[in-house]
């Protein structure tokens, strides 16, 4: 075979690799976007999941054209839409008080899953100073618990960073719990001498 038979060969599956990464860098970058507005929507009280169920079915195509281009497939963009995904799903499970969904539900991979739980920990702090804001500590509490029980649950976890990154993610799940923490406790101490000072005027 000449040179120039197996270059051309070559660059044909070049070609291809390269029409596939602009294909999977676009449509990772709707499922991003469509897992971010879903989960601000669920801040507004919109509980609709049309977007990211039709994003979860784009990933798992996206997911089944790169089965024989590992190279692609776990380039990283792909776990980062994986990620953002189990985020929104998430999220929407929680404020709809539905059961949490299990990675096979959202054919993500455990990796993805787990570091998608702990960015799911910013958004329940945002829930939670939704909840303070409205004054309803009942709401804000159930947020931090949920907040707490995440970090408690994982806190034991010990992987190499090669495996899964997820000591940084942790420390974040920490800070975050120590000042939701602080948050709350204010806003507890402040409701308490609210109630007392009320109770004396009134007495």
């Amino acid at each position: 075979m000449e040179i120039e038979d197996v270059v051309g060969r070559l660059m044909g599956v070049v070609d291809e690799k390269d029409e596939l990464r602009e294909r999977a860098l676009k449509e990772t970058r709707e499922i991003i976007r469509a897992s971010r507005e879903t989960i601000s929507a669920l801040h507004d009280g919109k509980m609709s999941v049309e977007a990211i169920d039709s994003a979860r079915r784009e990933l798992e195509d996206l997911k089944d054209s790169l089965r024989e281009h590992g190279d692609i497939l776990y380039s990283g963009y792909i776990q980062s839409a994986a990620q953002e995904l189990t985020e929104a799903y998430l999220f929407y499970s929680y404020v709809s008080e539905r059961d949490m969904p299990q990675p096979e539900d959202l054919g993500v991979e455990a990796t993805d899953y787990l570091l998608g739980l702990c960015d799911f920990v910013g958004e329940l702090r945002r829930h939670m100073l939704h909840s303070l804001i409205k004054k309803d500590m009942n709401e804000a509490e159930r947020d931090y618990d949920a907040i707490e029980r995440i970090y408690r649950t994982l806190a034991p976890a010990d992987y190499p960073r090669g495996l899964i990154n997820l000591k940084q993610k942790m420390d974040a799940c920490r800070a975050i719990m120590e000042k939701s923490l602080e948050d709350l406790a204010r806003a507890k101490q402040s409701s308490d001498l609210t109630r007392l000072l009320s109770e004396r005027s009134s007495s």
